[in-house]
């Protein structure tokens, strides 16, 4: 019982030290966010339906804004791990 207490405080440190909670929530968010990016792409829906619009930039710009969103986010996530 001590043996799985300890090795559970263990973890539990090294999950808050390191703040892998916090990064998979910034990672399914971020996924999420893009998946369905693909489907309005491949079906023409919203933005990607306009004729006047270069359907392939306007993929690459939003899925870069999305990316640019999550590394903004990194800064801090980085600092509080080495506190």
């Amino acid at each position: 019982m001590i043996v799985v207490s300890s090795i559970v405080g263990i973890i539990n440190t090294v999950q808050k030290t390191y703040n892998y909670h916090e990064i998979w929530i910034i990672y399914r968010t971020t996924y999420e966010k893009l998946k369905p990016e693909i489907n309005y792409y491949n079906f023409n829906v919203g933005a990607y339906g306009d004729s006047v619009v270069n359907k392939d930039t306007l993929f690459v710009t939003r899925i870069e804004t999305i990316l640019d969103t999550e590394h903004s986010q990194w800064p801090s996530i980085k600092t509080t791990t080495k506190s």
